[in-house]
């Protein structure tokens, strides 16, 4: 499971208009092999989602790390996932200018 961050979740907490609409994102995750389902989560946070999905992992790029909402890593320890930070390649989405 995946879930992907609406539009206006991306112009609020980023600041920025996404890069690729909603759609088109959504359309690239339910592609891989390795994704079951794509999930889009609300527009101010992702808290919801996990309370929701229970997931047993959270990923996030290492850019989040030290930076993560309260009310996520709350989320996250209410429902028992592990929170763990990746090294993304290439360039992130934030460093591109639309």
């Amino acid at each position: 499971m995946v879930a992907r961050a609406p539009d206006e979740y991306v112009v609020t907490v980023k600041h920025r208009e996404p890069l690729w609409p909603l759609a088109d994102r959504r359309k690239v995750i339910e592609h891989l092999d390795i994704v079951d389902d794509v999930a889009t989560h609300g527009p101010v946070s992702v808290a919801t989602a996990i309370e929701e999905l229970k997931p047993r992992l959270f990923v996030k790029g290492d850019d989040w790390s030290g930076h993560l909402p309260d009310d996520v890593i709350t989320a996250c320890h209410a429902v028992g996932a592990s929170i763990v930070f990746v090294h993304t390649f290439g360039r992130h989405g934030s460093e591109v200018s639309a």
